[in-house]
Protein backbone atom coordinates (compact mmCIF):
# COMPACT_ATOMS: atom_id res chain seq x y z
CA UNK A 1 0.00 0.00 0.00
CA UNK A 2 2.42 2.53 0.63
CA UNK A 3 4.74 1.63 -2.24
CA UNK A 4 1.48 2.83 -4.52
CA UNK A 5 0.96 5.92 -2.34
CA UNK A 6 4.67 7.23 -3.22
CA UNK A 7 4.36 6.64 -6.73
CA UNK A 8 1.58 7.81 -7.42
CA UNK A 9 2.96 10.93 -5.27
CA UNK A 10 6.08 10.90 -7.14
CA UNK A 11 3.84 10.96 -10.66
CA UNK A 12 1.71 14.12 -9.36
CA UNK A 13 4.71 15.70 -8.85
CA UNK A 14 6.34 15.11 -11.80
CA UNK A 15 3.15 16.22 -13.88
CA UNK A 16 3.21 19.38 -11.35
CA UNK A 17 6.75 20.32 -12.55
CA UNK A 18 6.31 19.49 -16.14
CA UNK A 19 3.36 21.48 -16.22
CA UNK A 20 5.05 24.46 -14.66
CA UNK A 21 7.97 24.49 -16.38
CA UNK A 22 8.06 27.19 -19.26
CA UNK A 23 7.58 25.80 -22.51
CA UNK A 24 10.64 26.67 -25.21
CA UNK A 25 8.40 28.46 -28.04
CA UNK A 26 5.60 30.09 -25.85
CA UNK A 27 7.74 30.88 -22.90
CA UNK A 28 5.35 29.94 -20.84
CA UNK A 29 4.28 26.94 -18.49
CA UNK A 30 0.52 25.06 -19.12
CA UNK A 31 -0.01 25.99 -15.89
CA UNK A 32 -0.11 29.68 -16.63
CA UNK A 33 -1.90 29.40 -19.87
CA UNK A 34 -4.77 26.89 -18.18
CA UNK A 35 -5.29 28.87 -15.12
CA UNK A 36 -4.22 32.62 -15.62
CA UNK A 37 -1.52 32.46 -12.34
CA UNK A 38 2.23 31.16 -11.70
CA UNK A 39 1.66 28.32 -9.83
CA UNK A 40 1.99 27.84 -5.99
CA UNK A 41 4.78 25.97 -4.84
CA UNK A 42 5.75 24.76 -1.43
CA UNK A 43 8.37 27.37 -1.06
CA UNK A 44 6.15 29.90 -1.46
CA UNK A 45 3.01 28.43 0.93
CA UNK A 46 6.22 28.28 3.84
CA UNK A 47 7.59 31.50 3.27
CA UNK A 48 4.42 33.28 3.28
CA UNK A 49 4.08 34.83 -0.20
CA UNK A 50 1.54 37.66 -0.64
CA UNK A 51 -1.55 36.91 -1.90
CA UNK A 52 -4.30 38.37 -3.75
CA UNK A 53 -6.64 41.05 -1.62
CA UNK A 54 -9.99 39.33 -1.53
CA UNK A 55 -12.62 40.61 -4.58
CA UNK A 56 -16.10 39.57 -5.30
CA UNK A 57 -17.29 37.07 -7.57
CA UNK A 58 -17.54 39.39 -10.45
CA UNK A 59 -14.50 41.10 -10.12
CA UNK A 60 -12.47 38.15 -9.49
CA UNK A 61 -13.88 36.52 -12.84
CA UNK A 62 -13.61 39.43 -14.65
CA UNK A 63 -10.01 39.74 -14.04
CA UNK A 64 -8.97 36.02 -14.58
CA UNK A 65 -10.88 36.13 -18.29
CA UNK A 66 -8.61 39.46 -19.41
CA UNK A 67 -5.88 37.59 -17.87
CA UNK A 68 -6.28 34.50 -19.61
CA UNK A 69 -7.31 36.46 -23.23
CA UNK A 70 -3.86 38.21 -22.39
CA UNK A 71 -2.04 34.73 -21.92
CA UNK A 72 -4.45 33.00 -24.83
CA UNK A 73 -3.23 36.04 -27.69
CA UNK A 74 0.56 35.88 -26.23
CA UNK A 75 0.68 32.60 -26.47
CA UNK A 76 -1.07 32.57 -30.71
CA UNK A 77 1.79 35.43 -30.82
CA UNK A 78 4.61 33.04 -30.02
CA UNK A 79 3.45 29.97 -31.52
CA UNK A 80 2.66 32.14 -35.17
CA UNK A 81 6.41 33.37 -34.60
CA UNK A 82 7.64 29.67 -34.37
CA UNK A 83 5.55 27.89 -37.16
CA UNK A 84 6.89 30.72 -39.33
CA UNK A 85 10.28 30.75 -38.19
CA UNK A 86 10.07 26.59 -39.14
CA UNK A 87 8.56 27.36 -41.65
CA UNK A 88 11.07 29.51 -43.19
CA UNK A 89 13.50 26.80 -42.39
CA UNK A 90 12.39 24.08 -43.99
CA UNK A 91 11.93 26.08 -47.07
CA UNK A 92 14.86 27.15 -47.31
CA UNK A 93 16.88 23.80 -46.64
CA UNK A 94 14.80 21.94 -48.54
CA UNK A 95 15.17 20.76 -52.62
CA UNK A 96 12.05 20.46 -54.40
CA UNK A 97 12.31 17.44 -56.92
CA UNK A 98 10.38 17.73 -60.21
CA UNK A 99 9.74 15.05 -62.68
CA UNK A 100 8.65 15.05 -66.15
CA UNK A 101 6.34 12.65 -67.84
CA UNK A 102 7.77 9.81 -69.06
CA UNK A 103 10.68 9.94 -66.24
CA UNK A 104 11.38 6.17 -65.34
CA UNK A 105 11.23 6.89 -61.40
CA UNK A 106 12.45 4.10 -58.54
CA UNK A 107 9.37 4.43 -55.53
CA UNK A 108 10.48 4.60 -51.85
CA UNK A 109 8.54 1.24 -49.51
CA UNK A 110 8.77 2.41 -46.06
CA UNK A 111 7.37 -0.97 -45.35
CA UNK A 112 9.62 -3.08 -42.76
CA UNK A 113 10.14 -7.18 -43.28
CA UNK A 114 10.47 -8.43 -39.98
CA UNK A 115 13.52 -10.36 -38.54
CA UNK A 116 15.68 -8.20 -41.44
CA UNK A 117 17.71 -5.43 -40.00
CA UNK A 118 16.68 -2.19 -41.13
CA UNK A 119 19.83 -1.11 -42.17
CA UNK A 120 20.26 -3.77 -44.94
CA UNK A 121 16.72 -3.31 -46.26
CA UNK A 122 16.14 -2.16 -49.45
CA UNK A 123 14.14 0.67 -49.14
CA UNK A 124 13.22 1.51 -53.49
CA UNK A 125 11.96 -1.55 -54.53
CA UNK A 126 9.55 -0.29 -57.75
CA UNK A 127 10.62 1.45 -60.57
CA UNK A 128 8.03 3.47 -62.23
CA UNK A 129 6.92 6.03 -65.05
CA UNK A 130 5.34 9.19 -64.18
CA UNK A 131 2.18 9.61 -66.36
CA UNK A 132 0.45 12.35 -64.94
CA UNK A 133 2.31 16.27 -62.83
CA UNK A 134 -0.66 16.74 -61.04
CA UNK A 135 0.55 19.40 -58.89
CA UNK A 136 4.29 20.64 -57.99
CA UNK A 137 4.35 17.59 -55.25
CA UNK A 138 2.10 14.90 -56.76
CA UNK A 139 2.56 12.54 -59.17
CA UNK A 140 0.38 9.74 -61.19
CA UNK A 141 2.55 6.99 -61.57
CA UNK A 142 2.23 3.69 -63.18
CA UNK A 143 4.36 0.46 -62.28
CA UNK A 144 4.39 -2.77 -63.84
CA UNK A 145 3.90 -4.49 -60.62
CA UNK A 146 0.83 -2.66 -59.66
CA UNK A 147 -3.01 -3.34 -60.72
CA UNK A 148 -3.54 0.61 -60.81
CA UNK A 149 -1.86 3.66 -60.92
CA UNK A 150 -1.26 5.78 -57.76
CA UNK A 151 -0.71 9.31 -56.65
CA UNK A 152 2.73 9.29 -55.38
CA UNK A 153 4.02 12.40 -53.58
CA UNK A 154 7.65 14.08 -54.58
CA UNK A 155 9.20 12.90 -51.34
CA UNK A 156 8.37 9.38 -52.37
Amino acid sequence: MKHTLIGRNISIMLFFSYNAAPHSVTGLSLYVVMMGRQPCWNIGLLLGNKTEEAKSVPEYTANMLDRLHKVHNLVREHLGAAAQYMSTWYNNTTKPATFCNGDRVRIYNAAHRSGRCPKWQFWYGDVGTIKKKLNDATYLVSCPNWREDRLIHADK
